[in-house]
């Protein structure tokens, strides 16, 4: 992320120039607009934050498969709550997906029982 910022802080003097008419920094900026600023931020890093932690406890994989369960979550959700429009092929990419996800975590916890039952000599409390 600080890279990124570097990287577009020197293209915006380029692309938007910031004193112009119109630019960034020469126009009013209200509280609110500055509060919804400052929460898009902390949003953002918290988002990372996650992804940090998430990746940390699991793996990548995980993550990312996680990722694809949120998909799935809007796509639904839209279609129960909001009542948009979900054609054959959408449903059928979630059921597949939702199917995918819950072999995942099968296999996943499988593994992981499987690892608690048989602990080396060596860390096996006496």
């Amino acid at each position: 992320a600080p890279l990124s910022a570097a990287m577009l802080t020197v293209l915006i003097l380029f692309v938007e120039p910031p004193f112009a008419e119109g630019g960034v920094l020469n126009r009013y900026w209200s509280i609110s607009t500055l509060g919804v600023a400052f929460a898009s931020g902390c949003m953002a890093f918290l988002v990372n934050l996650s992804i940090f932690l998430v990746i940390g406890k699991t793996s990548p994989i995980t993550y990312n498969v996680l990722g694809h369960f949120k998909l799935c979550t809007i796509l639904a959700g839209g279609f129960l709550l909001f009542n948009d429009p979900l054609n054959s092929q959408q449903a059928f990419g979630i059921t597949v997906t939702l199917g995918g996800i819950f072999a995942y975590t099968h296999f996943k916890l499988k593994e992981s029982n499987q690892d608690t039952l048989t602990l080396p000599a060596k860390n096996r409390p006496q």
